[in-house]
């Protein structure tokens, strides 16, 4: 059945429909939220109700989410729907975003680096870089010099490469590719760029590592694919990957606290995607939630007392903690007003070493143009659909 203009699904309000097909059909749709046209992709509830297709559906949802390009929307969440960021394809050349350090008081101060399709910054642990992956036609990670205002390159393979992650010592950079094909795996690099890259233990689902201890002997990530477990790699002469969290909900972003004896993830055991911290490497031994209302993308403060993460309205937010013998929350609280690209599945900001001003993406759309369309795949919308209608069973 048709959707009138007007219905509402969500946040998301049907202006027109597009066209339809086998899987369902594709509606011209504002999201209230933000303010921004979306193409909306309702399933046909025939599809939602069948556990292969949902499951086949998810693991797809999840492999794009990682396996960025320009001719592929970028996954921002899955859960009861699932949302995609804009899609350079769209618009014909890719997104011009801008790194900006934003204070406690929502002062933004930008980084004079040029405009790029950058996705998720990472601030060296000494303070003197950032590495951040550029996702236009290249898709390399490069390297700002802060001191000396400068972007080198620093990998240039074919194939994507994504998502990196410093050693503690901020000599070293993890990152994730799909170089020499299959699903993305991980790489070492030096910080440099001198020396061959190393290709770390491949797993037959793909790894994207998201976090290093402090002694940098172990890192923590989740396959993009598959059952999103989290998962240990041993770093060393010779690294292997160990089951850490096994779960039968998405896990994942998780984040190896200061002092390395906790980690924070994101999982939608809830029934929506919410912050959770367990002892680490102990993860059996505990479990405390973190965010009330939605949370998505945790990141610890330098000091360890605070949490941050991107609410399920798309605002850092901050909750002090305490982690002296045991763990425990405060309350959330908005960092600021202001609202920064988060079009991805991973964490796509990151904090000074002082805690106090705070890396984020910021999309930069010229002059008079309109900023391209996403793609909005909803799944679970009959039930809603029907109580909107007051329709029967």
């Amino acid at each position: 059945m048709a959707l009138a203009p007007g219905t509402r699904l969500g946040a998301y309000e049907i202006l027109s429909m597009i066209g339809s097909g086998g899987m369902g059909e594709v509606y011209k749709a504002r999201d209230t939220r933000l303010e921004r046209t979306v193409a909306l992709k309702v399933l046909a509830s025939a599809l939602v109700g069948d556990p292969e297709f949902r499951d086949r559906f998810e693991r797809e949802a999840r492999t794009i989410s990682q396996l960025t390009h320009p001719h592929i929307c970028v996954l921002h969440d899955i859960g009861d729907a699932v949302v995609s960021a804009p899609s350079p394809l769209s618009s014909g050349t890719s997104p011009q975003r801008q790194l900006v350090w934003v204070d406690r008081q929502g002062r933004e101060e930008p980084l004079s680096a040029p405009l790029r399709a950058y996705a998720i910054p990472r601030i060296s642990p000494d303070g003197t870089r950032v590495a951040v992956d550029a996702r236009d036609e290249e898709y390399d990670i490069w390297v700002w010099d802060l001191a000396r205002g400068t972007l080198r390159r620093l990998t240039s393979d074919p194939g994507l490469d994504v998502s990196p992650v410093w050693t503690p010592d901020s000599h070293g950079i993890l990152f994730s590719s799909v170089r020499g094909g299959g699903m993305p795996n991980m790489y070492r690099q030096a910080a440099d760029g001198t020396g061959a890259t190393e290709a770390l233990p491949k797993q037959s689902g793909g790894l994207v590592l998201t976090s290093i201890a402090p002694d940098g002997m172990r890192a923590v990530g989740a396959a993009p694919t598959g059952p999103t477990n989290i998962v240990v790699m041993t770093l060393g002469e010779k690294p292997h990957v160990d089951p850490l969290l096994q779960s039968k909900f998405v896990t994942r972003n998780a984040e190896i606290a200061p002092d390395g004896r906790w980690v924070a993830y994101e999982s939608n055991e809830s029934g929506r995607a919410q912050i959770y911290v367990r002892p680490f490497p102990n993860v059996e031994t505990g479990s405390w939630p973190v965010s009330t209302q939605g949370g998505t993308r945790p990141m610890w403060a330098p000091s360890g007392r605070e949490l941050f993460y991107i609410d399920a309205d798309g605002y850092l937010t901050s909750v002090p903690v305490q982690i002296v013998t045991t763990f425990s929350a405060g309350n959330p609280a908005r960092v600021f007003q202001n609202r920064y690209f988060s079009g991805t599945g991973g964490r796509t900001y990151d904090v000074s070493r002082d805690g106090q001003k705070f890396l984020m993406v910021k999309d930069v759309t010229a002059s008079g143009s309109t900023p391209p369309p996403s793609m909005v795949i909803v799944l679970n919308w009959v039930d809603e659909l029907k109580a909107k209608l007051q329709m029967k069973p």
